[in-house]
């Protein structure tokens, strides 16, 4: 039997993210008042009520193409003062402009106030998604797009919940011909305020089991069903619709001559060295 496969390229990245802050009325419109007739900045007001009242979408070229991020004030089931919720959301990977700095530093710079709300972060592994072996450890809704050969995208839980999973081929998105690149993103939902967010520690059950096989070699002492189960398994089957037993014996197989591609320490210390480097851009003046 060839021994754990453990991939040494995965790259690990904080994918998108929402601070939250207590602002005055004044300070926001004094602030945002300027974009009124700026052609980067898209404005709506908004009366439902699970959404913010004042609502700003900046956009911009870059040598990337395009980007954007989003603020919201005064969400609609807050009570009525002077003071509202401001919240930012953006992903750190495709805005670097200096206009969301300025937005940081400006309200964001007192970090015991801040609170982060939620992030997606994400693992970018060097395989095709087709090669990738995953299953839920819990009851989480799944469904899966296919747009055939390894156009896929799998979906774990419900979009906006604390460990919504998405998996996909990140080589079609990104128009990559001769790179294998498959990402596994989950979200994550934090409440904790930023001065303490680069030392936070998070518990990862809502990982899922992830095995990588490519190149994959199993044990010869395999009875015929199953071979079958895990043929049908590494060719495409839902792991998690096998029966409960099956299931556990393939995920034992896979996991033995495979090994996990995810390791959750990793991704623990991606979100805390990604807050030490924001804390200190937003205090660099």
């Amino acid at each position: 039997m060839k021994g754990k496969k453990h991939l040494d390229k995965n790259i690990y990245s904080v994918d998108m993210l929402r601070l939250k802050v207590h602002c005055s009325d004044e300070s926001v419109q004094a602030f945002f008042s300027r974009f009124n007739c700026d052609p980067i900045c898209e404005y709506w007001e908004s009366r439902r009520l699970k959404e913010y009242k004042h609502n700003w979408n900046f956009k911009f070229m870059t040598f990337d193409g395009e980007c954007s991020f989003w603020v919201g004030y005064y969400h609609n089931s807050e009570k009525s003062g002077v003071k509202h919720n401001l919240v930012l959301e953006y992903n750190p990977n495709k805005v670097d402009v200096l206009l969301l700095w300025d937005i940081l530093r400006t309200f964001y710079s007192d970090f015991k106030w801040v609170q982060v709300v939620s992030l997606d972060v994400a693992c970018d592994m060097p395989v095709n998604i087709l090669d990738v072996v995953h299953s839920s450890n819990g009851k989480r809704k799944y469904r899966c797009e296919k747009n055939g050969g390894d156009d896929i995208t799998h979906y774990y839980g419900v979009r906006g919940t604390d460990g919504y999973t998405k998996i996909y081929n990140k080589s079609r998105e990104l128009g990559l011909k001769d790179i294998e690149l498959t990402r596994y993103e989950v979200s994550r939902r934090l409440d904790v305020p930023l001065e303490y967010a680069d030392n936070i520690t998070l518990e990862w059950d809502c990982l899922l089991d992830v095995t990588c096989i490519d190149s994959y070699q199993h044990s010869l002492e395999l009875n015929g069903t199953e071979r079958a189960l895990l043929y049908a398994v590494m060719n495409g089957y839902p792991l998690n619709e096998l029966p409960r037993v099956n299931k556990s014996k393939i995920k034992k197989i896979l996991s033995e001559s495979a090994g996990n591609t995810l390791d959750s320490t990793m991704f623990g210390k991606c979100i805390n060295d990604f807050f030490k480097q924001l804390k200190n851009n937003i205090c660099f003046n």
